[in-house]
């Protein structure tokens, strides 16, 4: 290898060691609500953003409207929901009060999501005496406008074999209000001990689809219904779900 080009390459490594090697340190503030509910009777909503930093914290806050398709959530700029301040600064320990709100209520009979984005902004490098990555911080929170009070998502299940030792579970909703989904665990119908327990956090919106992938025990793989243990907007759930 050439000097020059040897050379190059250990500046290259030199590099990529320090950055690799070096702390990283972000904003830190929080949001409450963690979800904010929307309806004809409250169209605003209060949230307060709090920076738990030792540093002050300029945060931008976007809208979006939010849909799901093909399994991914899509987000798109909206001018139906409302968010001010847009932008604010919070110093360390204080907390700041921002308010969501519809500009008109959406002419829907079902739930109309959206997502509240905030966002850290990059302030200036941090002093020579505390060198590291900066990490911003940024917060999806959901917003969810109901016209109605005793709207409900209505789920059906199925389970389908994808490969050896693997399974998919979907989930379709054709209710009127969305549903958040935790853990998702399954076992034989009557047995205490799941053999498959999935950590998760989804929401599946009206009219939409989710699917899970599950890595399923060989010998459990030819069952035509297991049972799915889940938690269906914080209530837990046993559901008999069959096996195509």
């Amino acid at each position: 290898m050439p000097d020059r080009l040897r050379i190059a390459v250990l500046r290259v490594l030199a590099t990529l060691l320090l950055l690799v090697g070096a702390p990283a340190w972000s904003g830190s503030f929080s949001i409450s609500p963690v979800r904010i509910e929307l309806s004809p009777q409250d169209a605003t909503a209060a949230v307060t953003v709090t920076n738990t930093g030792d540093e002050p914290a300029s945060i931008q806050l976007r809208v979006f409207s939010w849909r799901q398709e093909a399994n991914e959530d899509h987000l798109e700029p909206t001018r139906d929901l409302i968010a001010t301040p847009p932008l604010f600064t919070v110093s360390p320990g204080e907390s700041q009060i921002v308010r969501v709100g519809l500009r008109r209520p959406p002419q829907s009979a079902v739930e109309v999501p959206f997502r509240a984005i905030f966002e850290e902004i990059p302030g200036p490098p941090r002093a020579q005496s505390t060198p590291g990555l900066r990490i911003n911080l940024r917060i999806s929170v959901p917003v969810f406008y109901s016209p109605r009070e005793d709207l409900r998502p209505a789920l059906a299940w199925r389970l389908s074999r994808i490969a050896p030792g693997r399974m998919l579970l979907t989930v379709k909703n054709s209710g009127q209000a969305s549903a958040q989904i935790g853990e998702l665990d399954l076992a034989r119908t009557g047995d205490a001990k799941p053999f498959v327990e999935q950590k998760n956090f989804a929401y599946v919106l009206p009219g939409a689809e989710r699917s899970f992938a599950l890595d399923v025990p060989a010998a459990e793989s030819n069952n035509t219904r297991l049972q799915l243990r889940t938690t269906l907007d914080g209530q837990r759930a046993e559901i008999e779900v069959p096996v195509e």
